[in-house]
C-alpha cells in the first residue's frame, strides 16, 4: 500500500477538514487497491477490529520533520486492504447501525461515489447481501406525527420503502403516546431505519427514539421541507409506472401524514435519481392489523432471531426451523416468523399448501431433481443485479441455466395437478399458473443467450460474446482458439515424453495457476515419479490434488493464450452486444422474481 506524497497529504487533509463533523458517519476514502480512514474513524477501526494502535499511521501536510514523532502534527489514518472493508462495512451497516459514505479520486478532487445507510443498502449491495445470512431488506421507514389528542392519541403517516425489493408501503395509524403501534410496525417489516424531521418536539423525539431502541432501529434527521408532500403524487406514478390510486385504496388520499411520510422516504433515499428503476416499483398500503403485533419485547421473548452472542443453531426460532436449500427461502422464513398471520383463511391456505407437499414424496423427488440437485442461483439477487444495470455475463448465464429448468418444474406440478390430490387446486393457482407465465416471460432472454454467449465455453466457467458480432472479436478468438489448440499439442508432446501413452496421455493435464492465471501441467501424486530424474520439468508445487510443473515451452505457450484470452475479454467488455444483452435482460428477469 503505497504512502501519499507530501503535496497529496496536504490537498488531502485541505478536502478533509472541510467536510461536517457526524458522530454516526464513517467515511472510506479509495485509494484504487485498498481505502483509507481517518481521523476518529481511524482510531475507532484500530481497536475495534484490529485489536491494536499499530497499524495507526501519521499523515502530514507538509511532511514529518526528521527524526520527530510521527504523531507530533500528523493526522492518524489506517490503511484497509479491500476484503477487510468488506468485513468492516457489514458490521457498521448491519450490526452498528452506523452510516458510511465512500469517497473517490476524481482527476485532482475528491467525489462522493456511494452513500449507505443501514436502511438503504442498495449502493453497497454487492459487499453485503451475497449470502442468505445477511437479510436482504434494508427498510427505511418515514415518520411524520400529527397533533397529540387529549387522550394521549396521535395520527401518525408513515411510508416504509425497501430500494433493494423496491416496494413502498403507506399507512396513516392511531398510535398512542409510548409509539406502540410504529414499534409493532417497525418489527413486522423489518425496518432498520428511521426518519423523522429534524425540528419534531424533544419530548416526542424522545419517546420515538426510546421505541425506535428497543427495536433496535436507528433514527435519522431530515429538513422539515423534506415532509412537504408538493410533487408526491407525480412521484409515486413514475415508480409505479401508472397512477398510484389504485395501489393506495387503503388510504385517505387527501391525508397529508402519510403523503408527507412518502414524500420524506423517497427523497431521503433519492429513489428519483435513480432513472433505471422507474415503472419498477410495487405500491400498497401497511396493514398493521393483518399480522399480530409483535413489538420488539415480544421478538427477543420468542427468539426469533438469534442474539448477537448466541452461536447455537437451535438457540433462536430461525436456526431451528431454517432447513431451506436456498436463500430466498431462508429470507422468506425469516419474515413470515415477523408476520405471523392473524386471518384463519389465510393461515389454513398456507398450511394446505404446506400439507400437499409433506404428503407426496414423489412430487418432492421431482421438484429435487428439477431445481435442488443442479444448484439454484439467488434468483432475488440476481433480478436486482438486472435491475441495476450491474448484471455480468456470468449471471446472465445463471439467470439462464434457472429458466431452462422451470419448464421440468411446471411439469412436474401439473402431474400433480392433475392427480386431483387434497391441495391441487391451490398448487394450480399458487405455484402453476405464476411460473408458466414466468416462462413465457423469459423466452426471449434465453434466445438472446443462445444467440449471444459461446454456450460451450459458459458451461465450462468461460462467459464469452459470440465472436460472429465483431471483426475484431473474431480476430481476437481465432488467435485465443490457435493458442489453446497449441497447449492442448505441447501437452500431448510432454505426456508421451514422460511415457504416457494410450489411455494414459490424459494423465498430464492443465490446469490454472490460482495466483497469475498462467496454464500450467499437473500430474497426480501417484504418477509424480515420472518426474524424478527430469532436469527439463521444473516442479512448481505439490498439493492433494497433485504436482504442478512446467516442461520447455510451457510458459511461453500460456503467456500467448493468456493474452489472447485478455485481449478477447477487454474487448467484449466494450461490446455494444454486451450493453444490449443487460438492457433486455433485466426487463425479463426482474419482474417475474418478485
Amino acid at each position: 500500500m503505497g504512502e501519499p506524497s507530501a503535496e497529496e497529504s496536504h490537498a488531502f487533509l485541505s478536502f478533509l477538514r472541510g467536510l461536517p463533523d457526524v458522530p454516526e458517519l464513517v467515511r472510506f476514502f479509495d485509494r484504487g487497491g485498498y481505502f483509507t480512514v481517518h481521523l476518529r474513524d481511524a482510531v475507532s477501526i484500530a481497536q475495534e477490529y484490529y485489536k491494536t494502535n499499530a497499524v495507526i499511521k501519521y499523515m502530514h501536510a507538509r511532511g514529518a520533520r526528521p527524526g520527530a514523532d510521527p504523531r507530533e502534527g500528523g493526522s492518524p489514518y489506517v490503511s484497509v486492504s479491500r476484503a477487510m472493508t468488506t468485513t468492516i462495512l457489514r458490521s457498521l451497516l448491519l450490526e452498528r447501525r452506523k452510516r458510511v459514505e465512500v469517497y473517490r479520486l476524481d482527476g485532482r478532487a475528491w467525489e462522493l461515489a456511494r452513500r449507505g445507510s443501514p436502511g438503504n443498502l442498495s449502493a453497497f449491495e454487492d459487499e453485503l447481501l451475497r449470502d442468505a445470512s445477511v437479510p436482504a431488506t434494508s427498510v427505511t421507514m418515514a415518520v411524520r406525527l400529527g397533533t397529540a389528542a387529549d387522550a394521549g392519541q396521535r395520527r401518525i403517516g408513515v411510508a416504509l420503502a425497501d430500494p433493494t425489493q423496491r416496494w413502498l408501503r403507506v399507512a396513516e395509524l392511531a398510535d398512542d403516546d409510548q409509539f406502540s403501534a410504529l414499534e409493532s410496525l417497525a418489527v413486522q417489516y423489518g425496518a432498520r431505519e428511521c426518519v423523522v424531521a429534524a425540528d419534531a418536539p424533544a419530548a416526542e423525539r424522545a419517546k420515538l427514539d426510546e421505541a425506535m431502541q428497543r427495536c433496535e432501529v436507528c433514527v435519522s434527521e431530515a429538513k422539515r421541507a423534506t415532509f412537504a408532500p408538493r410533487d408526491v403524487d407525480a412521484d409515486l406514478a413514475r415508480l409505479a409506472g401508472q397512477p398510484a390510486g389504485g395501489a393506495l385504496a387503503g388510504v385517505s388520499r387527501d391525508s397529508q401524514l402519510w403523503r408527507g411520510a412518502a414524500s420524506a422516504a423517497i427523497a431521503y433515499l433519492d429513489v428519483m435519481a435513480d432513472t433505471a428503476s422507474h415503472a419498477q416499483w410495487q405500491l400498497g398500503t401497511a396493514d398493521l392489523d393483518q399480522y399480530v403485533r409483535l413489538d420488539a419485547g415480544a421478538v427477543r421473548a420468542l427468539s426469533v432471531e438469534p442474539a448477537a452472542d448466541e452461536h447455537a443453531r437451535e438457540a433462536s426460532l430461525v436456526g431451528l426451523l431454517n432447513r431451506c436449500r436456498t436463500p430466498m427461502g431462508t429470507r422468506l422464513l425469516r419474515a413470515r416468523l415477523h408476520q405471523p398471520l392473524r386471518s384463519l383463511y389465510d393461515i389454513e391456505r398456507r398450511l394446505d399448501l404446506v400439507q400437499a407437499f409433506v404428503d407426496d414424496a414423489l412430487l418432492r423427488a421431482q421438484l429435487h431433481t428439477a431445481l435442488l440437485a443442479r444448484g439454484v442461483p439467488d434468483v432475488e439477487r440476481l433480478g436486482r443485479r438486472f435491475g441495476a444495470g450491474k448484471a455480468s455475463l456470468a449471471e446472465l448465464w445463471r439467470a439462464y441455466q434457472f429458466t431452462e429448468r422451470l419448464p421440468e418444474l411446471i411439469r412436474a406440478l401439473d402431474e400433480y395437478a392433475a392427480g386431483g390430490a387434497a391441495g391441487a387446486a391451490l398448487i394450480v393457482v399458487c405455484y402453476c399458473g405464476p411460473l408458466r407465465a414466468a416462462a413465457a416471460d423469459f423466452g426471449k432472454l434465453q434466445q438472446l443467450v443462445r444467440a449471444s454467449i459461446e454456450l460451450d465455453a459458459a458451461a465450462q466457467g468461460e462467459y464469452l460474446i459470440q465472436p460472429r458480432y465483431d471483426p475484431e472479436l473474431a480476430e481476437l478468438f481465432a488467435e485465443r482458439e490457435a493458442a489453446m489448440l497449441a497447449l492442448h499439442a505441447h501437452v500431448a508432446d510432454v505426456a508421451a515424453d514422460l511415457g504416457f501413452k494410450g489411455k494414459d496421455a490424459d494423465k498430464v493435464k492443465l490446469v490454472a495457476h490460482a495466483g497469475t492465471g498462467l496454464q500450467l501441467l499437473r500430474v497426480t501424486r501417484k504418477d509424480e515419479p515420472a518426474l524424478r530424474n527430469r532436469s527439463a520439468y521444473t516442479v512448481l508445487g505439490t498439493k492433494k490434488d497433485g504436482v504442478t510443473f512446467a516442461a520447455p515451452g510451457t510458459r511461453a505457450l500460456a503467456t500467448r493464450w493468456d493474452a489472447a484470452a485478455k485481449g478477447y475479454r477487454e474487448k467484449q467488455a466494450r461490446a455494444p452486444l454486451r450493453r444490449a444483452a443487460r438492457r433486455l435482460s433485466l426487463i425479463h428477469i426482474s419482474e417475474p422474481t418478485r
